[in-house]
């Protein structure tokens, strides 16, 4: 039974207003479903892009070892390897001593002073010379695995 005063609907006693137990407790299941999966998947996907910024991280270390690399033997005078690591002299007379160091960094140590940090992230490096070529082996820290060969245009090997 229903009964209008003055333009406005009034319900009786018996009807009920707000919402029951269930239904506040049906909602909240809900809410808590919808914002677990709106966690997981923002976690999968900051994960995700990690992984690709580590992989464009390492092929960007690729490429400026690869560069750096292909100049310097390029124009070499002569090469060697002395104890695995790569002694380089250039045809001005500078030599250079290609290490990886104990932070997993691929270093250019001048005889005389000065280090230049060429790649990060690198857990193996290995060289071999041959006639007139020069050959890394790479293992960077991501898993990649590269082997990178350089002609010697000006000299040969030692």
């Amino acid at each position: 039974m229903q009964r209008t005063i003055s333009g406005c609907r009034k319900s009786d006693s018996s009807a009920r207003d707000g919402f029951s137990i269930l239904e506040v407790a049906i909602s909240i299941l809900l809410m808590a479903v919808v914002a677990t999966t709106t966690l997981r998947v923002s976690v999968s996907m900051w994960h995700a892009s990690n992984q690709w910024l580590q992989v464009l991280e390492t092929d960007a270390m690729s490429a400026n070892l690869q560069r750096a690399l292909a100049q310097d033997v390029h124009g070499a005078a002569s090469v060697q390897v002395v104890y695995g690591q790569l002694v380089l002299s250039t045809l001005g007379g500078t030599v250079y001593r290609y290490a990886l160091n104990a932070n997993q960094q691929f270093v250019r140590i001048r005889n005389g002073g000065g280090t230049a940090v060429i790649a990060e992230g690198i857990s193996s490096v290995s060289v071999r010379t041959g006639t007139g070529t020069v050959e890394f082996h790479v293992v960077f820290r991501s898993g990649l695995e590269e082997i990178f060969t350089y002609a010697m245009l000006v000299g040969g090997s030692s």
